[in-house]
């Protein structure tokens, strides 16, 4: 193992040339990687609709804004002057839409619920450069985007301690097949799960490092219709968060057991 600091002062931990993010004693985090820098944004909302000259309406803090794709039919929202407190239903239940990049500061944004829901057409939907670290409802964030590819945020779903909502925030992502939720840490507050990753059907893994005080007051079907999935892991879990969990692949037909750090399909 090996610890190396940049010039930009950011240490990172190697194993090999893999670098480690966060390493456990037992379950107590004893170190995490310095956050990646954020990157420049253009302030822009923007993609493509699937044909040209397409009007669409985005919302934003619960305004909603038309746009209309040029010939190339590549279209924009210039948020340069928005501070972003909510996306809920930001590009929602848009048929004509082809592809979406977020390109904005979102690190004021609490509500990403349906971001781009019912979007079944899409194909792409970039979130790399989201900050998601005050956000208190991730509900049906991509929900039923079942063509589209996701970039999911370069530094995780980060969250405020206020997090309640997961309901169907994956649901119908056909075109997923890994996940790594390793930086929703404590997720006390969380009470709704329902649904969570139902209809995934080509999920094969998901990390869930780190979860603490997993324990929703509703949580059904939440790994419904994900017969792919093989395992998931919970490095440095509580007892809480990997029973509730493994009760929720029970109750949605999966049968699992623990391996070490690992929750593993039963043959």
């Amino acid at each position: 193992m090996a610890i190396k600091k940049g010039t930009d002062s950011i240490v990172k931990v190697y194993r090999g040339a893999t670098e480690i993010t966060k390493i456990y004693k037992g379950t107590e985090l004893i170190y995490s990687a310095s956050p990646t820098p954020q990157p420049t944004l253009s302030n822009k909302i923007y993609g493509h609709t699937r044909t040209a000259s397409s009007t669409i309406t985005l919302k934003v803090n619960g305004t909603s804004y038309n746009v209309t794709s040029d010939a190339n039919k590549y279209f924009e929202l210039d948020c340069s002057n928005i501070t972003i407190t909510s996306l809920n239903q930001c590009a929602y239940n848009i048929s004509q839409l082809g592809d979406i990049t977020f390109d904005v500061d979102t690190s004021n944004c609490t509500d990403f619920s349906y971001l781009v829901g019912s979007c079944r057409y899409a194909t792409s939907i970039d979130c790399s450069k989201m900050d998601t670290s005050k956000a208190t409802n991730f509900a049906a964030m991509f929900y039923n985007c079942q063509s589209a590819v996701i970039t999911h945020p370069t530094n995780g779903y980060q969250h405020a301690s206020g997090l309640w909502n997961l309901q169907f925030m994956f649901y119908n992502c056909s075109q997923l097949e890994s996940l790594n939720l390793g930086e929703l840490g404590d997720i006390d507050r969380v009470s709704n799960s329902n649904g969570t990753f139902n209809g995934c059907s080509a999920l094969q893994t998901i990390d869930f490092t780190g979860l603490k005080n997993y324990e929703p007051s509703y949580g059904d079907n939440v790994f419904l219709n994900c017969s792919a999935l093989t395992s998931i892991n919970v490095t440095g879990a509580d007892a809480t968060s990997i029973a509730t969990l493994l009760s929720c692949l029970t109750s949605s037909g999966l049968s699992f057991t623990q391996s070490g750090d690992y929750l593993v399909k039963q043959s």
